[in-house]
């Protein structure tokens, strides 16, 4: 199985290119009682009205709701959550947002257009056939690192 590992803004990276079968829990008390999926991501910000127009109005995301120094998006079946950092709060950069770019070439160009600086130039993860699995790097205005990530033909 092909895998990338690798260091970004502290995080240790790990991409899998390939889609994997599910597996079949042992039984029906397992399946009830395994996770299954991730259903929301937090990250901290330091300035919350700036974070909600960067990723509703550069990303494109779909703004839910707004409450308790926290701001909530729908990003396809996950929601991602923004909160204003406090005193013991997981600091600011502790993980890797990869949102899918279905469409390489306008989600790219849309980005840059709105604005988003990529840190890093496109990195290719995998090749298969005519096609190649990219993605590529950039953070929002508090230093959370964010990639874009799919397939597009090969270049």
């Amino acid at each position: 199985m092909p895998k990338l590992f690798r260091t970004i803004a502290g995080a240790a990276l790990i991409a899998t290119t390939v889609a994997l079968a599910p597996v079949a829990p042992a039984s029906p008390q397992a399946a009830r009682e395994n996770l299954s999926k991730v259903v929301q991501v937090a990250l901290t910000v330091r300035d919350l009205p700036r974070a909600i127009a960067f990723y509703r109005d550069t990303l494109g995301l779909t703004f839910m709701f707004e409450t308790n120094g926290m701001a909530f998006f729908q990003a396809g079946d996950m929601r991602l959550m923004v909160g204003l950092a406090r005193q013991g709060s997981v600091p600011i950069g502790g993980a890797v947002v990869y949102f899918d770019a279905h469409d390489w070439a306008a989600t790219e160009a849309a980005l840059i257009r709105r604005g988003v600086r990529f840190t890093t130039p496109t990195e290719i993860v995998q090749r298969e056939g005519a096609r190649e699995h990219a993605l590529r790097e950039f953070t929002d205005p508090d230093g959370n690192a964010l990639a874009i990530m799919g397939w597009r033909p090969q270049s």
